[in-house]
């Protein structure tokens, strides 16, 4: 008789007031419904579906932040070039050479001793 199962397997009935038999066994009245598999597969779907959309919208969404991203890259390494010619032209200003420059051109500043010659045909 090892190995065989019986379609009528007899249990024996709970005894009332045991509490080891009351905790494992059903009541008898108690009518149990199964979740039709039509509802489930729905639910499975359902997921699906929002997750698909969730991962699409979040894959816009991180196109639009590296497309941010390079134009804020390109921004920079445009004011570091132009913070770079400043520089430049900061040094350049600030030189003896050109100061005396500047002052004699546009102040029209002379040094000791200099002659000033006057153009009178102006």
């Amino acid at each position: 008789m090892t190995g065989t199962i019986h379609p009528k397997v007899q249990t024996r009935p709970a005894k009332p007031g045991n509490p080891i038999s009351d905790a494992v066994a059903p009541p008898q009245n108690q009518i149990v419904k199964r979740v039709p598999a039509f509802w489930i597969y729905a639910i499975l779907l359902v997921l699906a579906v929002y997750t698909a959309v969730t991962f699409v919208k979040q894959e816009n969404d991180m196109k639009t932040l590296h497309r941010a991203t390079a134009e804020v890259q390109a921004k920079i390494e445009k004011e570091k070039h132009l913070n770079q010619q400043l520089q430049e032209q900061k040094m350049e200003v600030t030189s003896e050479d050109s100061i005396e420059k500047l002052a004699r051109e546009k102040l029209g500043y002379v040094k000791n001793g200099e002659r000033i010659f006057v153009d009178t045909n102006k």
